[in-house]
């Protein structure tokens, strides 16, 4: 309810003033260290690029801040370019490769634990049809 109190703020300052629009805040998307689908992620990550993976926190500018509000995990990584969320966005076609590899390296091993977990011990490889 911040903007409703925001709302009520501005008019005991000035009853005159238009309110146009109100910004949205909303917390910021955190997963645990120690989430074992993040440590999957990781995983997959490193394998694919060579590199660990850099943890933030910081407020989000995706849809999985809406999952946040819910205390969902979620992990934030993607295509690089410029001009993100503005005039002129565009990604990098180098970028979308190594992107694509993370996406399926995290399926395969997040599907094979599950697999597992699940007591079942048909390996499938997961895929992603092109």
């Amino acid at each position: 309810m911040l903007g409703r109190y925001s709302f009520v703020f501005v008019k005991s300052i000035d009853p005159t003033a238009e309110i146009v629009a109100m910004p949205v805040f909303e917390q910021a998307v955190h997963v645990s260290k120690v989430n074992p689908d993040l440590k999957k992620f990781m995983r997959a990550f490193a394998k694919v690029t060579g590199d660990e993976a850099t943890l933030s926190h910081r407020h989000a500018g995706s849809d999985a801040r809406h999952f946040a509000t819910e205390d969902m995990p979620c992990i934030e990584f993607g295509l690089t370019g410029k001009h993100l969320h503005g005039d002129n966005e565009h990604v990098t076609l180098k970028s979308v490769g190594p992107y694509r590899a993370v996406l399926e390296s995290f399926i395969h091993e997040y599907t094979i634990s599950s697999s597992k977990a699940r007591g079942h011990t048909d390996n499938h490889r997961a895929t992603i049809s092109q």
